[in-house]
C-alpha cells in the first residue's frame, strides 16, 4: 500500500508515530492478550450462532406447525366440497319432488272439483241463509237449464258479506254429466230478468289464473276471422289461435301460485 507523503517527503504515518513515543511508548499487545481476544471474539460468535440455531429451530417448527394447519384446511375444504355438492343434490331432489307435489295436490284439487259449477251474479237476499241459497239454485237450474234437482248434492254461498255485492254460489252435482249438461244450457241464463247471471267451472287457483292468462291472450290476439279455444290438460293449459292464413299455438305452464308468471313452452 503507497504510504502517505507530505509535500516535503516526510512520511507522515511514521512522523506521527514517532512523535507518540515510538516503540517503546506503543508496544505490540503479548501473545496472551491476542489469544484471550481472539478467544472472547470466538465465544462470542459461537453464542451468536446458538441463538440463530434456536431461532431457526422454532422457525422450522413454526413452519412444521402451519404446514399442518394447511393440510387440516385443505381436507376440511375437500370434505366441506362433498358435504356441500351432497346438499346441493337433496335440495335439487326436494326441489323436484316438492314440484311433483304440488302438480299432484293441485291435480287432486282440480279433480274434487270436477262436479262444481260456479254461479255469479245471481242477487243475494239480505236474510239469505243456506236453505234459501240451495232452493233457489234448484229452481234457476230446473225452470231454466232443464236439469233434474235431485242431481244437485248442494249449493251454498262462499265468501264474506259485504253491501251491493252479490256472493258467488258454488254447486256440487252428484255425477259429471249433470254439470255438462248444465254448462251447455247455460246461454239459456240470458233470457233471465238478471242477465248478469252465468256459469264458471270451478278450477284451483292456479288453473284460474292461467285461464285468465289465456282469455288475455285470446283477446289480444282475436280477429274477425280467427277462434280461440282454451284446452286444460293433465298439467297444462293449452291456449290455441287459429287463423285463416297462419295458425298459431300458444302453450302456458300452469302457474304453482297464482303469483307466478306464465312462460311459454
Amino acid at each position: 500500500m503507497p504510504q502517505a507523503v507530505s509535500a516535503f517527503g516526510v512520511n507522515v504515518p511514521y512522523l506521527a508515530f514517532t512523535l507518540r513515543g515510538g516503540c517503546e511508548a506503543n508496544p505490540c499487545p503479548r501473545n496472551e492478550d491476542v489469544v484471550i481476544l481472539i478467544k472472547e471474539c470466538h465465544d462470542e460468535t459461537t453464542k451468536s450462532l446458538n441463538d440463530i440455531k434456536q431461532h431457526l429451530t422454532a422457525l422450522k417448527t413454526r413452519v412444521t406447525a402451519i404446514e399442518k394447519t394447511l393440510n387440516s384446511v385443505a381436507k376440511f375444504k375437500d370434505n366441506f366440497d362433498a358435504v356441500a355438492e351432497s346438499v346441493n343434490e337433496v335440495k335439487s331432489n326436494i326441489s323436484k319432488t316438492s314440484g311433483q307435489v304440488v302438480e299432484v295436490v293441485d291435480d287432486m284439487n282440480n279433480r274434487m272439483r270436477r262436479n262444481n259449477h260456479i254461479i255469479k251474479g245471481l242477487p243475494e237476499g239480505d236474510h239469505e241463509g243456506y236453505t234459501e241459497t240451495e232452493q233457489i239454485v234448484r229452481d234457476l237450474f230446473t225452470d231454466h237449464l232443464k236439469i233434474t234437482a235431485g242431481d244437485i248434492e248442494r249449493a251454498h254461498r262462499f265468501g264474506q258479506r259485504r253491501p251491493g255485492f252479490h256472493r258467488p254460489i258454488i254447486v256440487k252435482f252428484l255425477n259429471f254429466k249433470s254439470k255438462i249438461d248444465a254448462l251447455r244450457n247455460s246461454y239459456k241464463l240470458k233470457n233471465l230478468e238478471t242477465p248478469t247471471v252465468w256459469l264458471e267451472e270451478d278450477f284451483s287457483p292456479s288453473v284460474q289464473f292461467a285461464r285468465k292468462k289465456l282469455r288475455d291472450f285470446a283477446k289480444s290476439n282475436r280477429t274477425e276471422n280467427a277462434r280461440f279455444q282454451c284446452v286444460l290438460t293433465n298439467f297444462t293449459c293449452k291456449a290455441r289461435f287459429a287463423s285463416l292464413t297462419q295458425p298459431v299455438a300458444r302453450w302456458f305452464r300452469r302457474p304453482q301460485t297464482p303469483n307466478d308468471l306464465l312462460n311459454d313452452v
